[in-house]
């Protein structure tokens, strides 16, 4: 009985200074990592501690069953595997694991177990993800913006990528993201984003185009007339009215600020000049005027189809009225008067005789 209770005690006491001296024991190691297809992971696994310790045995394994590699001091590094290799670390005592050109199949939990004298084994695990290499953003390929706005394009991170945002083969931007602030016409162009994810580079294009006050009055226009031609409904769509930010300068007089908002376009053709308030309000009331236009249209349409219906309903009654009188009089024709034949006077007078007649036998 005695001899049970001291076995007990000495095992308490062999465990509480096992865990006293782990706790004394940091593994330097990731929990998670992300990567992209193609690139080269590296995964740490090291030991920092103050107390002096003597690396038995290194080995890494992936999802608990597959052996990657295999360590010892003495007998050296025994790859399972032929594409991954171990980086010893002595002065940290620990060992770095190198995945070139990963795919897709290499996720998963990898698993370092580091046995060491006198503390024991210790082991820490990775969960590894790896990402298909695409490029994904907020925007699509082709971006409209009025003059005068911001603009940003926000595209996804993907772990360990070098990011160029070009114009011209000119750089931008070496951010994730491209923001233009209070765009112009100089803004307008192709930009192409370069993402390196270390042995790949990808790329991906995106069209700005600035909406002027006269782009946006030259496409209500073609909206207008297009509607017109096929006779479908008007729509006001604001989003493609021109947006003006006159800019007001309290020191400026009476007549500089009558001219604050005005802007003139010279139009396409030779010769033809055309001068525009305010963008929004000429816009505005162009389209009010092309309804208005359009609804006494189908206002006059609508009565001449009222009087066609009320015409021919007319008709129709006027023609049954007249199927429902009785049939026009008609008198009877005149009796026929019957005559009888005249009698006609038989000649008395002999019927000549023939000679044969006259010859006396």
């Amino acid at each position: 009985m005695a001899g049970s209770a001291l076995g007990t005690a000495f095992s308490l006491l062999l465990l509480a200074s096992i865990t006293q001296g782990l706790r004394d024991v940091e593994v330097f190691h990731y929990e998670n990592m992300v990567a992209v297809v193609g690139q080269n992971v590296t995964l740490p696994c090291t030991v920092n501690t103050t107390i002096k310790l003597q690396i038995v045995s290194i080995e890494w394994t992936k999802n608990s069953s597959e052996k990657l590699v295999v360590y010892n001091p003495v007998h050296g590094i025994y790859p399972f595997w032929p594409n991954v290799t171990i980086q010893i670390d002595k002065n940290s005592m620990g060992s770095h694991l190198q995945l070139p050109e990963v795919t897709v199949w290499d996720s998963g939990v990898y698993t370092c177990e580091l046995t060491t004298f006198p503390e024991g084994s210790i082991k820490r695990e990775t969960v590894l993800e790896i990402k298909d290499a695409k490029i994904t953003c907020d925007v699509n390929s082709t971006v409209d913006v009025h003059a005068g706005e911001n603009v940003t394009i926000q595209c996804s991170a993907l772990p360990n990528a070098q990011y160029r945002w070009t114009k011209n083969k000119t750089l931008v931007s070496e951010n994730i993201s491209l923001t233009l602030s209070w765009v112009t016409d100089v803004h307008a162009g192709v930009y192409t984003l370069t993402v390196n994810t270390g042995n790949k580079n990808l790329h991906k294009k995106f069209i700005i185009t600035v909406l002027t006050a006269n782009t946006s009055l030259r496409t209500v226009a073609s909206n207008l007339s297009t509607t017109l031609k096929y006779g479908s409904t008007v729509t006001r769509n604001e989003s493609m009215l021109p947006t003006v930010h006159p800019v007001v300068n309290s020191s400026s007089g009476p007549e500089e600020s009558s001219t604050l908002g005005s802007i003139t376009e010279n139009s396409d053709k030779p010769g033809a000049n055309q001068t525009l308030g305010t963008g929004r309000k000429t816009a505005t009331e162009d389209t009010d005027g092309v309804r208005s236009h359009l609804l006494v249209v189908i206002i006059m349409v609508s009565v001449l189809l009222l009087i066609a219906v009320v015409c021919f309903l007319y008709r129709r009654q006027i023609l049954k009225q007249r199927m429902d009188l009785p049939p026009p009089f008609k008198p009877p024709p005149p009796p026929v008067k019957y005559t009888a034949a005249k009698h006609r006077e038989v000649s008395t007078q002999p019927f000549p005789t023939s000679r044969c007649n006259s010859i006396n036998i």
